[in-house]
C-alpha cells in the first residue's frame, strides 16, 4: 500500500508543478510569484513563469553568449534588403506627414502639383538606404544600451506561461517520469519497515502518520537523485550521477531548440526592442539619426527651410514627427527581417554546444529553477497527500475506529 502512496504521491506533485495554468478553484489573491492563494492553486512553473524565464536567460547571458556579439552576425545589408520594400511604400506617406504636420508647409505641399511631390519622392528615395544603414550600424554596436533580452524573456513567459511549462516538460520529461515512478519504488522500499512495525503496534494513527512519511520521502528522495551527486561517484557496483546531468548532451539539444523557438526568435526579439524595457532609448536613436538625415537633406537650403517653418522649436517638432512615423512605419515591416536574423543569429546550434561544455555545477541550473524556489513546498504536497491516503486506507479500506 505504501508503494502505492508513493507513486499517487509524487505523480500529483509533478502534476501541481505545471498545473493549473491559472489559479483554481477560485482566484481571490495570491502574493506575486506564489502558486498558493486564497481558496486557489496554481503551477509552480506558471506561478514563477516570468522568473524562472529571468534566471535562465540570465544564466544564458552570463555563460553563454554576449548579446552584443550575438547581433553582430546578422549583414546588416541584408536586414536593409529586406526593409527595402518597406521603406519604398512608407516613403510617401512620410514625406505627407511631415509636410502637414506644420500649418506653414502644408499650404505649400497642397499647392503642389502631384508632379512635383512625385519628384520630391523621387529625390529622397536613393538618400533612405544611407539613413537605414547608419542606424543599424550603429544600433548593432550598443544593443545591449536599447535592447534588453532578459525583459523580453520575462514579458513572454508572463503573458504565456504555457511556453515556459513546455520547455520545463520537453527539457526535463525523463526526469519528471522518475519522479513519478520512483514514488512507488521508494513506496515500497519504505513500507516494509512500516508492515514489520504495523504487526505489533496499530493504532489509527498509525496510518496516516506512516503516510506522511512515505509521501515526504518519497519527494525529497526522487529530488535529489535528479540533481545530485553533481560529478558521477563510483560506488563499487554502480556510478550514482544525477539523472539530469546523465543526460547533459541530450538536454543541450532539447533545450536549445526549444529556446530558440519560444523565446529567442526574430519575432520575440523585435518586439523586445518596440516595446520592451529599453524601447525609449531605442526610440531616441532613431530620432537622432532621422534628425541628422533631415538636416543633411537640406543641405545649403536648410537655414531657409527653418526659417520658412518658423521657430527652431517647430523645425525640431517638424523632425520628431517625422521620426515617430517612421517607427510606425518599422513596425509593420519588421516581419520581413524574421529570416534573415533567425537564419544568422546562430542561436540554437551555439547553444547547443556551450550547453553540452558546461560544468555540471552550472549546467543544473537549466532544469533546477523548476524545483527551487518552491521545492519545500513541492516536497510537502506529498507529505499532506500521504497523510490523506493514510487516512483513507485506516478508515475506508481497513474501517478503524478512535477509540
Amino acid at each position: 500500500m505504501s508503494g502505492v502512496v508513493g507513486f499517487i504521491t509524487n505523480v500529483v506533485a509533478v502534476q501541481m508543478t505545471f498545473y493549473p495554468i491559472k489559479m483554481w478553484p477560485l482566484s481571490l489573491w495570491a502574493p506575486k510569484g506564489s502558486p498558493i492563494g486564497i481558496l486557489g492553486w496554481q503551477g509552480i512553473i506558471p506561478a514563477k513563469a516570468d522568473k524562472m524565464a529571468r534566471i535562465l536567460t540570465d544564466m544564458l547571458m552570463t555563460k553563454v553568449f554576449d548579446i552584443n556579439e550575438v547581433f553582430r552576425r546578422v549583414p546588416t545589408d541584408l536586414l536593409i534588403e529586406s526593409l527595402q520594400p518597406t521603406i519604398v511604400s512608407a516613403l510617401p506617406r512620410l514625406v505627407n506627414l511631415a509636410a502637414t504636420s506644420d500649418p506653414t508647409l502644408q499650404d505649400l505641399w497642397i499647392s503642389l502639383p502631384t508632379s512635383a511631390k512625385e519628384e520630391v519622392i523621387k529625390v529622397l528615395l536613393p538618400l533612405a538606404t544611407p539613413l537605414l544603414q547608419n542606424f543599424m550600424d550603429d544600433f548593432s554596436k550598443q544593443v545591449s544600451d536599447t535592447f534588453d533580452l532578459i525583459d523580453m524573456a520575462e514579458l513572454v513567459a508572463s503573458e504565456n506561461p504555457r511556453k515556459i511549462v513546455q520547455i520545463f516538460q520537453d527539457v526535463g520529461n525523463q526526469e519528471f517520469r522518475f519522479l513519478e515512478r520512483s514514488g512507488l519504488w521508494f513506496g515500497i522500499l519504505f513500507g516494509v519497515p512500516q508492515v514489520i512495525v504495523n504487526y505489533w503496534y496499530n493504532p489509527w494513527w498509525w496510518l496516516p502518520l506512516m503516510g506522511f512519511f512515505v509521501g515526504y520521502a518519497t519527494n525529497w528522495v526522487a529530488l535529489k537523485l535528479i540533481f545530485e551527486p553533481v560529478k558521477p561517484r563510483d560506488c563499487k557496483c554502480f556510478v550514482l550521477h544525477g539523472a539530469f546531468l546523465k543526460r547533459q548532451q541530450e538536454v543541450s539539444v532539447a533545450f536549445a531548440k526549444c529556446g530558440v523557438e519560444i523565446f529567442f526568435c526574430a519575432k520575440n526579439i523585435w518586439r523586445g526592442i518596440l516595446d520592451g524595457a529599453k524601447r525609449k532609448k531605442f526610440e531616441a536613436l532613431l530620432t537622432r539619426h532621422v534628425d541628422a538625415f533631415i538636416d543633411e537633406t537640406a543641405g545649403p537650403a536648410l537655414p531657409a527651410l527653418k526659417a520658412y517653418v518658423g521657430t527652431a522649436e517647430q523645425w525640431s517638432r517638424l523632425k520628431l514627427v517625422c521620426a515617430k512615423g517612421l517607427l510606425v512605419e518599422l513596425r509593420g515591416g519588421v516581419e520581413a527581417t524574421y529570416d534573415v536574423i533567425d537564419t544568422h543569429l546562430g542561436l540554437e546550434s551555439q547553444m547547443a554546444e556551450e550547453l553540452a561544455a558546461m560544468p555540471p555545477e552550472d549546467f543544473i541550473n537549466v532544469l533546477r529553477p523548476a524545483f527551487v524556489e518552491d521545492e519545500f513546498k513541492l516536497i510537502l504536497i506529498g507529505g499532506v497527500l500521504g497523510v490523506a491516503c493514510g487516512f483513507f486506507t485506516a478508515f475506508v479500506i481497513f474501517q478503524e475506529t478512535i477509540p
